[in-house]
């Protein structure tokens, strides 16, 4: 996982989607708890490989990226 900071971000040279796929056998790694809101509220277009869900993409998760920053 390369990173890159950049003043209070972090910023992988990978794609969240990328480093999932690499990092998910480890046993170090956790999957994140299943969405709570309600899933026919939210965008069916778009899903979350580390949420297993719906309503946003995996680039997007903010989880996924805070997670990712604590491994490091």
């Amino acid at each position: 996982m390369n990173e890159v900071r950049e003043g209070r971000e972090m910023y992988f040279k990978n794609s969240p989607s990328q480093i999932l796929s690499k990092i998910q056998g480890q046993p170090w790694f956790r999957w994140s708890a299943p969405m709570q809101s309600d899933e026919s509220k939210r965008d069916q277009n778009l899903r979350c490989d580390y949420h297993n869900g719906v309503d946003h993409t995996t680039g997007q998760c903010r989880f996924l990226q805070t997670f990712l920053e604590n491994q490091i």
